[in-house]
């Protein structure tokens, strides 16, 4: 069977000279083609200078933040105009594994799947996804990192929703997906090398958790966005809780910094997810 076109989109924001180049690299020998989605990134010189460096590079400049949502968007509009059949979705700090593409193809040429994702190493810590010890399995969400789906499928169900803006965003688009009756396959195989902000695994009582130290800003859209689709989704009310977000509130209260401000930011989010 012919290979599938294939577009590798990242959306950059104030990214890491060296890192933004290890993940082109990294990708760029898989896929068809890469589009950057640049929101207003302070050096605007070194976006334009990684364009001119990469062959079957384009990057599209936002004049402002428009946030993750509607970047996504602008990756499969792009990925459309072109006639790509898939696009894969990349952090600005995520390296593909060199044989990403190599373990999705099989599944790609199946008609009936439309979104796969894959394990992934952490950079500061191991994380073990749980698998049942088979080759791939459907999972209820991924993250957006690593994952590739079908163009035709983004069209179906409208996009991404871009009043979110940044988080939750990638369980929004795969709850949605679910309830058009496609399903999610994960091939359980290492695929992406990920890195998870400021985020550390701590240990109380034998048992470790992960403590995000996301900022004042990420923490309203978290609780704003989670606030929102658990009340307005039963998908999300399946996978998640407010008992859920109650831990967190308690894991930000005992072992992050700038708590007041964080969590004055947390209630807000609340407030207005409640809202929308």
């Amino acid at each position: 069977m012919e290979k599938p076109f294939i577009i590798a989109g990242i959306i950059t924001y104030n990214p890491d000279c060296e890192r933004i180049k290890e993940n082109i690299e990294a990708i760029l020998p898989q896929v068809d083609q890469v589009v950057l989605v640049d929101n207003h990134s302070k050096d605007q010189k070194m976006i334009r200078e990684l364009e001119k460096r990469y062959q079957n590079v384009t990057v599209i400049y936002n004049p402002e933040n428009r946030g993750v949502a509607a970047g996504l968007n602008q990756e499969f509009h792009f990925a459309q105009q072109k006639g790509a059949d898939w696009v894969l979705t990349l952090d600005q700090d995520t390296v593909a594994f060199s044989d990403l593409i190599q373990i999705y193809l099989p599944f790609m040429q199946d008609s009936e799947q439309v979104s796969l994702t894959c394990l992934r190493k952490e950079r500061d810590f191991d994380e073990h996804l749980p698998n049942n010890g088979e080759p791939f399995q459907y999972v209820p969400k991924c993250i957006t990192s690593g994952n590739i789906v079908r163009v035709s499928a983004w069209e179906k169900v409208g996009g991404f929703d871009e009043k979110l803006f940044i988080d939750e965003v990638d369980n929004d688009f795969c709850y949605r997906l679910r309830m058009a009756g496609f399903r999610i396959l994960r091939v359980n195989k290492d695929g992406i090398l990920h890195e998870l902000g400021n985020g550390q695994r701590l240990w109380l009582f034998g048992h470790d958790f992960i403590v995000s130290n996301h900022n004042a800003f990420r923490k309203y859209y978290i609780y704003r966005n989670r606030t929102y689709l658990l009340r307005t989704n039963p998908l999300a009310r399946q996978n998640d809780s407010w008992f859920k977000m109650f831990k967190h509130l308690v894991k930000l209260i005992l072992y992050e910094d700038h708590k007041g401000e964080k969590l004055k930011a947390c209630v807000r989010g609340i407030r207005d997810g409640r809202k929308m």
